[in-house]
């Protein structure tokens, strides 16, 4: 006879599905204000040396980069940006954490503990591609923000005067330059994150070494950062330089374009430029967003992931 954990078990999600948007949406924010510093080093660690130039040189490796910009620039340099990185995880996390369970319902899952990982990679890198290419003007914003060096001026005077100008000079299309690699990279990013965290979650729970709970959540999140920032770090570095580059300026024609002339250019090593970095931002991006967000939904009487 089935007991009830059994029965809550294969249930269909009944949440409406604003809830799980609002709180996916307010974990990853809460995530951005956190890890903006990084996210600022990792930018700059990207385009340095790009193609063999000489920008942004000096900055070495993620402490040497945050102290050096926390020196020249100021508490004001680390969270460059952090406005448009907010305003793009309200509207990229909103639908990719909120997405996510519904679109893996309609593949078929109904048992979580049972559910294969090639249903949930698909069901994550679904509602990442739907978000990231939704959002791709804020990510846009985010990156020309954290890519001024110390005594250039700032290029746009706030956010939303960024939207308009950028509009102004090139139009909608010019707000959507980076939107293929960033939606390549939004599937490979939340299909490896939000998979391994689901999966690694209920595997740990199935053979009973963990219980649901705040150490659980940790556990899988931790891993989850790592496999995401291993499968998306490349397809990271493209995104940067694409959405750097001005239209008026543009040194590479799409995402393939750009993968062919950073190896040629810098070796095939330069796709990982700022690993380090980028794992720092997602591993704690990644754990504060899962914890801040089964927390959200045990509080609102909301079952886990």
């Amino acid at each position: 006879m089935n007991t009830m954990h059994e029965v809550e078990a294969v249930k269909p999600l009944k949440t409406p599905l604003l809830y799980t948007c609002t709180l996916g949406g307010l974990s990853a924010m809460t995530a951005a204000c956190v890890t903006n510093p990084v996210d600022v080093v990792k930018t700059k660690l990207q385009l340095q040396g790009e193609l063999g130039s000489n920008r942004v040189r000096g900055y070495n490796g993620v402490l040497g980069g945050m102290w050096r910009i926390g020196r020249e620039e100021g508490l004001a340099g680390l969270y460059r940006g952090v406005s448009a990185s907010v305003l793009r995880e309200a509207v990229y996390s909103s639908l990719r954490l909120g997405l996510y369970e519904p679109i893996k319902e309609v593949l078929g899952a109904t048992d979580p503990t049972s559910t294969p990982l090639w249903t949930k990679f698909l069901a994550a890198g679904t509602s990442g591609a739907i978000g990231a290419a939704i959002s791709t003007p804020t990510d846009l914003v985010k990156v020309r923000f954290q890519s001024v060096l110390p005594g250039q001026p700032k290029p746009y005077r706030s956010t939303l005067h960024a939207f308009v100008e950028i509009f102004r000079q090139g139009g909608l299309r010019a707000l959507y330059v980076g939107t293929n690699a960033n939606t390549q990279r939004a599937v490979l990013l939340t299909g490896s994150q939000l998979a391994a965290y689901d999966h690694s979650k209920h595997y740990i729970i199935n053979r009973g070494w963990m219980h649901e709970g705040y150490q659980l959540h940790l556990v899988s999140s931790v891993f989850a950062g790592l496999v995401c920032s291993i499968t998306t770090s490349p397809i990271d570095s493209v995104k940067t330089r694409l959405m750097n580059q001005s239209s008026r300026g543009a040194l590479y024609r799409n995402t393939f374009d750009c993968f062919v002339k950073t190896i040629r250019a810098e070796g095939p090593f330069a796709l990982y430029k700022g690993f380090f970095s980028q794992w720092l931002r997602i591993a704690p991006h990644t754990v504060v967003s899962f914890m801040v967000f089964e927390f959200l939904r045990k509080l609102t009487g909301i079952k886990p992931i």
